[in-house]
């Protein structure tokens, strides 16, 4: 069995490489790498090794460091299996035969593109992060793009609409509790709590369960907009047994966005785009479709 590295996150996503059990290949900064991992932001990223093993591939970092991102772990040499995936700086690399390469290398046309999901998802972005919005990019080539220019608020917002809800809905919530700490207590943490019971148990009774704690709010703040994001997400805005009212498709992300962005807004240090930055590592490894 064949076996490749392909980036599926990141500046150079889609690019990929394929691998022999006779020698190593190098994956680094450097232009002559075999597989080459550099932007604005990463250039000086480690330089990782990999071989190819039958049904995967043996990766390491050449000076012996934790440079390599394996399920959350920082390692300098691990053993992976085809559909593992691995992280080094800003790029996410999936481990493929490379039979799938060649089976994926013509995308789907029904694939909807970056610009399509703006549309759809009713997002606004400023004059100079539309203009990284090449066309038939797909949404998670721009996020990437996005993120690497530096436009960490406009990359939050793509995420909070392009995740599914309850995962985009239980990052929220996360995220609020890593900015607050110990000190999240009393109607916060009950608002917090139900809207984390609805991403665990997405059903009627834990949506309306969380309109109840929001409404009890005098407005909505980053504790109570995660309730709504839940409540938007599906079935009826409308009372219990008025005719359905169904929410509109962008209306949970547009909550989750108000959510991080209140919360980056408080007056708790670091700064605000540090505080997104944090926001946004939370969720990562992204999604690829």
């Amino acid at each position: 069995m064949n076996v490749s590295l392909r980036v599926i996150q990141g500046p150079s996503s889609g690019s990929s490489v394929p691998l022999t059990s006779e020698s190593s290949i190098e994956l680094g900064a450097d232009t002559n790498a075999d597989m080459v991992l550099s932007t604005n932001n990463s250039a000086t990223a480690a330089t990782v090794l990999a071989v190819g093993l039958p049904g995967g591939c043996r990766i390491y970092t050449a000076d012996g460091k934790p440079a390599i991102d394996v399920a959350n772990r920082k390692v300098s040499d691990a053993v992976l299996r085809i559909g593992d995936q691995f992280q080094v700086e800003d790029f996410v690399i999936e481990v493929i035969t490379t039979d799938d390469l060649e089976t994926e290398q013509e995308p789907a046309a029904d694939l909807e593109t970056a610009e399509a999901f703006l549309q759809r998802m009713e997002i606004d972005l400023a004059e100079e992060e539309l203009a990284l919005l090449e066309q038939d990019l797909l949404p998670a080539d721009y996020l990437a793009a996005l993120e690497a220019a530096g436009h960490l608020t406009a990359a939050l917002r793509i995420l909070a609409h392009w995740l599914p809800k309850p995962e985009s809905v239980k990052w929220s919530c996360q995220c609020v509790r890593q900015h607050f700490g110990d000190t999240i207590s009393g109607f916060q943490a009950d608002a917090l709590a139900a809207a984390e019971q609805w991403t665990t148990t997405p059903d009627e009774k834990s949506r309306r369960d969380a309109e109840l704690v929001a409404d009890g709010f005098p407005q909505p703040d980053c504790f109570s907009f995660p309730c709504l994001a839940a409540f938007w997400s599906d079935g009826s805005m409308a009372p219990v047994d008025s005719p359905e009212v169904p929410p509109p498709d962008h209306l949970t992300g547009k909550a989750v966005c108000a959510t991080l962005l209140d919360a980056a807004g408080k007056t708790i240090p670091p700064p605000f785009d540090e505080t997104i930055r944090s926001f946004l590592d939370l969720a990562k490894p992204y999604p690829t479709s």
